[in-house]
Order: structure tokens, then C-alpha cells, then sequence
């Protein structure tokens, strides 16, 4: 899938709820690029939206370090295949640093 594609592809609330306990892949944007990490997902949560509109949020769990900075990543779940996901570093722990991407899609 091409960069192009990757960023036409819109992640619903129905596949998000199928990230829950998943693990997937963080890849570089780019075609061909190496797995940077295999991170775990710890939370899918809807948000109380606006009417007409649905929010979510997807909280991601890797190692401490290497710790990511704030981008865009190629994030590969094993069944649902690769999503362009923004990505925050939200906390550390002494073990983990845990990522989040929030999600806002017109209804």
C-alpha cells in the first residue's frame, strides 16, 4: 500500500475496537522500512462526541527506550492491516513509554 493509500484509509470505531489487547507494528512511513517496534495496545475509548461526530482515542504501550517522537507512523495491526496513525508520548513509566492517538470522524 502506498503512502497515498495509506493515508486515504479512514480507522472506524469498529476497527478500532479490534486494536483492544492487540499487538501491532510501528513502522516509518515508507514503503519497505523496517519494523521500528512491536507495540502493545492497552486502551480503545470512545469519548463522549460532539452530535454528528464520534471521537476515540487508542493508547499504545512499547519498551522505555527507544522512546518515539510525535509523528506520523505506519501502524500494522495483524488482521487489519496498516493505518497512518498520529502518535503522542503520553507517560513513562520505569519499564514503558505509553503512546496515544485520538481520533474525531464526522458521522
Amino acid at each position: 500500500m502506498n503512502e497515498t493509500s495509506l493515508f486515504a484509509r479512514r480507522l472506524s470505531w469498529d476497527d478500532a475496537r479490534a486494536f483492544e489487547n492487540a499487538e501491532v507494528g510501528f513502522y516509518p512511513l515508507g514503503e519497505g522500512s523496517a519494523l521500528l517496534q512491536a507495540m502493545h495496545v492497552v486502551s480503545v475509548t470512545e469519548r463522549p462526541a460532539v452530535p454528528g461526530a464520534q471521537q476515540f482515542s487508542i493508547v499504545f504501550r512499547g519498551p522505555r527506550s527507544p522512546a518515539f517522537p510525535q509523528q506520523t507512523y505506519r501502524v500494522r495491526h495483524p488482521s487489519l492491516g496498516d493505518y497512518a496513525i498520529m502518535v503522542t508520548p503520553i507517560r513513562q513509566t520505569a519499564d514503558a513509554t505509553e503512546y496515544e492517538a485520538c481520533f474525531a470522524h464526522v458521522a
